[in-house]
Order: structure tokens, then sequence, then C-alpha cells
């Protein structure tokens, strides 16, 4: 939801984010969180876990910055630190999660445990294409918004923004395209709209199969 305003302005969006939900890293993940801690001993964990996070991340944007030739900062020295604390508590979580599997086999071959592995990554995948639809939506909104169709007459703007769907639907780049061309046009009436959708549309034609031109040339 946070990125949904730049969706589509990555190229492999919806292959990316299929590709996160097949990974091996979901299924260890899924694993180490079936089982838990004492009460107590999550109270603390978690908290710890929490704070070297952050501990973590301010090293990580603090380190580097030193003048080159100079010895390792102080975060350099503490991000290295942080990964390997990190490094060693996963491999714990990791090691007791798998004890306790190897223990409790016959309890985690279970149809809730199918259930619960499966349900979430469906639905993960199901509404990805909403995602798709609100970040068109919004990338329409957002560019008929800041055109300078926004100060023609009501029944102009429907115009404009029906040609819009109708001639671009989802290449938000040939929209973005056409978006900025018209910043630079003077449109006075429903032709000129047509006439720069037609211009934009074989330019892009174009592009795709450009013609062959002479190297001397």
């Amino acid at each position: 939801m946070i990125r949904v305003n730049t969706i589509q302005d990555e190229s492999y969006f919806f292959k990316t984010a299929l590709k996160d939900n097949f990974k091996l890293i979901v299924l260890i993940q899924f694993i180490t969180s079936v089982y838990t801690f004492s009460l107590i001993a999550e109270m603390i964990f978690v908290p710890f876990m929490a704070l070297l996070g952050g501990l973590l991340a301010v090293a990580g944007l603090k380190s580097g910055h030193v003048a080159v030739g100079c010895s390792k900062s102080e975060y350099d020295i503490l991000k290295n630190l942080l990964d390997k604390i990190f490094g060693i508590l996963g491999l714990a979580i990791i090691c007791f999660t798998f004890y306790k599997l190897f223990m409790n086999f016959g309890d985690f071959i279970k149809d809730k445990t199918y259930y619960d592995f499966v349900v979430p990554t469906l639905l993960s995948i199901l509404i990805l294409p909403y995602f798709y639809f609100l970040s068109t939506f919004l990338k329409y909104e957002n560019i008929f918004f800041m055109s300078n169709i926004l100060r023609k007459t009501k029944n102009f703007k429907n115009y404009a923004k029906y040609k819009m769907i109708v001639s671009f639907r989802f290449d938000a780049k040939a929209l973005k395209r056409w978006a900025s061309d018209l910043s630079m046009e003077d449109i006075k009436c429903k032709a000129d709209i047509d006439k720069s959708i037609k211009e934009l549309k074989q330019r892009l034609k174009i592009e795709k199969n450009p013609p062959k031109i002479d190297p001397s040339e």
C-alpha cells in the first residue's frame, strides 16, 4: 500500500511480487514462526530484537560516511558486530525450530498447518491485481489534475479523461509521456486532444520498430 504510487513505474512489479511469495525464505519464515518460546522469554526477546534492529538501521545509515583513506568508523564496527549477532540469533532460532519439529513432527503435519501456510500466500497473490488497479487509478488522477485540462469546461475535461482511459488503458509510461507532451501544448478543443494522442501513438510505434538508418547519415 505504501508503494502503490510507484507500482506503475516498476517494470517487473508482478513478477517480483510473485517470486517473493515463492522463495524458500517464505517457508523458513513460516516454520520458524510455528514454535515460540515461553511468554517471559518472548517478552524479553522481541523488544531486544527491535532494539537491535533499530541500532542496525542507524549503523547502516551512518557507516561508510568516512573520508577515503581513513580507517573504519565506529559505525562500521558496530554494524559488523550487529550483523554477527543477528546471524547467531537467527541460526539459534532455526536450530531451536528444527529441534522442536523433530520432537513434535506429528503435531506439525496437520491440515491446519497446511492451511496456515497456504492462505496468507494465496491472499498475498490475490490482492496484487487490486493494488495494480489502484495504482493505475491514482496515476490517471494525478496526471489529469496536474494537466492544464483542469482549467477547461466540465464537458471538455470529461472528454479528455475518457480519451485517456480508452487510449492508454494500463500503459502508464505512455500516459505519463502524453501528459508531459500536453504540458507544452496549447489544447483548445477536442480535436487537439485527439491529435496529440495520435501523434504520440505514431511515435511509440516507430520507436518499437525504428527504421534502419545508414551510419553515414
